[in-house]
């Protein structure tokens, strides 16, 4: 079973959407969310998940600092950031 700790801060429609996605896997499991980098860093710390999935854009705690905190934790925790931003010129600029 993968289990997933998942940060998205975009609409509830979209959050909707992923966690439909990730919920209509066999075997898979959203065993938490967060709401900000910070929370989902002790999220991780709590429930070691096998992947944590963040929003480019998060609040509280840039993504890359997230994700060293995550990996300093949990080593063995995937770590897959998303966006829902279209421009490759802004997906660029992190």
């Amino acid at each position: 079973m993968r289990r997933f700790v998942s940060l998205w801060r975009m609409t509830t429609k979209s959050c909707g959407g992923l966690r439909s996605i990730l919920e209509s896997q066999s075997g898979w499991v959203i065993c938490g969310e967060a709401t900000t980098g910070r929370e989902a860093v002790q999220k991780t710390k709590e429930l070691k998940p096998d992947v944590v999935i963040l929003d480019i854009s998060m609040p509280d705690l840039n993504r890359l600092e997230a994700t060293r905190q995550i990996h300093r934790t949990a080593p063995r925790t995937e770590v897959l950031i998303l966006t829902m931003h279209g421009s490759r010129r802004w997906c660029a600029r992190f």
